[in-house]
């Protein structure tokens, strides 16, 4: 997650200036995914039985949602790698 943290935070650096990503995104569903991963590991404390049902699919789909982000972050730098490269 430390990672994760590193990019959201240099994906908010004014000189970056990458085009065409999606940098809302990318952090949106960064801080959902931390959101949700406090509810689970809150709710851990408590008898099963008591946990709220939604919780692995919310952060499933959290989880699933910053995985596409981070795909979608990964395709667009490498892109822009591609195109600065190719100038050369």
């Amino acid at each position: 997650m430390a990672m994760l943290d590193l990019i959201s935070t240099e994906l908010q650096t004014p000189q970056l200036t990458l085009g065409t990503l999606d940098k809302k995104a990318f952090v949106e569903s960064r801080l959902r995914y931390a959101n949700e991963f406090i509810e689970v590991a809150s709710a851990l404390r408590l008898p099963i039985e008591q946990r709220p049902n939604s919780l692995t699919a919310n952060w499933a789909a959290a989880g699933s949602k910053l995985a596409e982000a981070a795909n979608s972050q990964s395709n667009a730098l490498s892109a822009i790698l591609l195109r600065r490269s190719l100038r050369r």
